[in-house]
């Protein structure tokens, strides 16, 4: 179980086939009513670049398995 940093939780989230660990920030909405609206998360990674991912493919680490 990771910890909170700066008062962010812990991510593991995966895009393009890359698993990215970092910070959450939050979640967010785009699209259209007519092309569809999808829901992101803006992670914070350790390097301190900030990425956009899909949230179904984002899990928080401070949550203990159980």
């Amino acid at each position: 179980m990771r910890e909170a940093r700066n008062g962010l939780r812990p991510v593991t989230a995966i895009s393009y086939q890359k698993e990215l660990k970092g910070y959450f920030h939050c979640f967010s909405q785009e699209g259209s009513l007519e092309e569809g609206i999808g829901t992101y998360a803006t992670i914070e990674l350790e390097d301190g670049s900030v990425h956009q991912v899909d949230a179904f493919q984002m899990k928080f680490d401070d949550v203990e398995e159980g």
